[in-house]
């Protein structure tokens, strides 16, 4: 679609004048008529109207004259344009098409235009050649104007003209088209390069999981070799006990002091069943600490657009993952995406859950935590949150983020202005409607 557009609603100066915007969100104009209103409707199909075409559509067969999807009046919502907002966006100069390159905010191009701009046009009153003003003096004097020569020669010549600018028109567009297709093949074979590069890591890291995995594996029967034995030594224990106390009762005759140490002995027996049944409800809990021992875990957030468009009518936005286990603690990652003064960030937060795994794990956590956007093709290319000075994460006053939780989870903690989400998106960090963020906890002083 292009970017021309009419404004309506705002200004005499402005209202009805076509104008070339940069960077205008598409809910900003009308789907239909091209026109930027000073309020658009967005419909349930994500197609905004202005309020003429809205209003003809209600009146008629409450369709979208788009894709015909059927319009609900209570889900449609407004996006207001405040002249404000109007002032900081962006334009082109009026005279583009003649050649002036100017872009500024709106009051700029407008006292630009009248005052500044070179490429104002006139039409010559002989040759009605439609020439730049500046040079319509030249025109006229170094015989460019063709209106004294013969109707025969000017048509001849007209004819000859008109066959050699399309000649050169073609071939600079040739040049163009061929400059974007040698740009496309570079990009493809970057791609080509980058997708090997990324089977070849899959690979190694398939291998290094899979020797991981073994090892988990044989760690956890090492354990469950362990608690079974730790069962049978109970078992004994306890049948120990009975056995000692059956002589206790049988032998209730003998001297006080021998009555006393067997005393002594089933009270040792229980003492040792207790610690048993400790280490076996521990040896279950660390079997389940080992089978998520990774320090790092990667978040898909789906449907981005969706986001953004709530983030842009709400000024505010979130996304929460579902409680996942990275180094045995419990935590949970909040996407933020928040609209300020026509600028949208993205914010990462990080809260700790509370577990049933806790009474087995460090407090306060001493693993500093990063947060990463991860680009979906080039590794090297990512926007990270964290701490990298061990001193400063120690001495942080925010100590209550990384306690043992009391309740269901702790304070968030991130970064709220990670990024502008326009760098994103030229970034190439969206893919497929989504985005990806690791958790990763290091250890401190590496």
């Amino acid at each position: 679609m292009s970017s021309a557009k009419f404004l309506s609603g705002f200004s005499d100066a402005m209202d009805w004048r076509l104008i070339e915007f940069v960077g205008l969100l598409a809910a900003r104009s009308c789907s239909v008529c091209n026109v930027v209103p000073r309020e658009t409707f967005i419909l349930d199909c994500s197609h905004a109207l202005c309020g003429q075409c809205y209003e003809t559509v209600l009146q008629g067969n409450r369709l979208c004259p788009l894709d015909g999807g059927p319009v609900q009046q209570d889900e449609v919502q407004t996006f207001p344009f405040k002249l404000t907002h109007l002032k900081k966006q962006k334009i082109r100069c009026c005279n583009c098409n003649q050649g002036c390159d100017f872009v500024g905010e709106v009051e700029q191009v407008q006292a630009h235009f009248l005052n500044d701009c070179a490429y104002h046009v006139a039409s010559c009153q002989r040759c009605n050649v439609v020439v730049l003003r500046r040079d319509i003096v030249q025109h006229y004097t170094e015989q460019r104007c063709q209106a004294g020569t013969s109707q025969a020669e000017e048509t001849n010549v007209s004819v000859e003209e008109n066959i050699f600018n399309i000649g050169s028109k073609i071939d600079a567009s040739l040049e163009t088209v061929t400059e974007k297709l040698c740009s496309i093949e570079t990009q493809l074979n970057n791609h080509i390069t980058g997708i090997d590069d990324a089977k070849e890591r899959i690979s190694v890291n398939g291998q290094s999981l899979g020797r991981l995995l073994g090892e988990l594996e044989n760690m956890a029967r090492e354990l469950t070799d362990v608690s079974a034995n730790t069962r049978s030594l109970k078992c004994s224990c306890e049948a120990l006990q009975v056995s000692l106390q059956s002589n206790a009762q049988a032998n209730i005759v003998h001297s006080a002091s021998t009555g006393s140490n067997e005393a002594d002995a089933a009270a040792g027996s229980n003492g040792i069943s207790d610690k048993l049944a400790i280490i076996e409800r521990k040896l279950d809990a660390v079997k389940y600490i080992v089978k998520y021992g990774t320090n790092e875990v990667w978040c898909h957030i789906q449907g981005f657009e969706q986001f953004l468009t709530e983030s842009i009518l709400m000024t505010i936005a979130h996304r929460f993952t579902d409680v996942f286990v990275v180094c045995g603690y419990s935590a949970r990652l909040k996407v933020e995406l928040e609209d300020c003064l026509g600028v949208t960030y993205l914010g990462l937060y990080l809260c700790i859950c509370k577990s049933s795994r806790d009474s087995l794990l460090k407090w306060p956590l001493l693993n500093p935590p990063t947060l990463t956007l991860l680009h979906p093709f080039d590794h090297e290319k990512k926007i990270q949150c964290y701490r990298n000075c061990p001193e400063a994460f120690r001495a942080s006053i925010n100590w209550k983020h990384w306690m043992r939780p009391t309740s269901e989870q702790n304070i968030w903690y991130g970064c709220p202005e990670l990024c502008k989400v326009v760098d994103i998106e030229n970034g190439g960090f969206v893919y497929e409607d989504s985005i990806c963020v690791s958790v990763k906890l290091g250890v401190l002083g590496k």
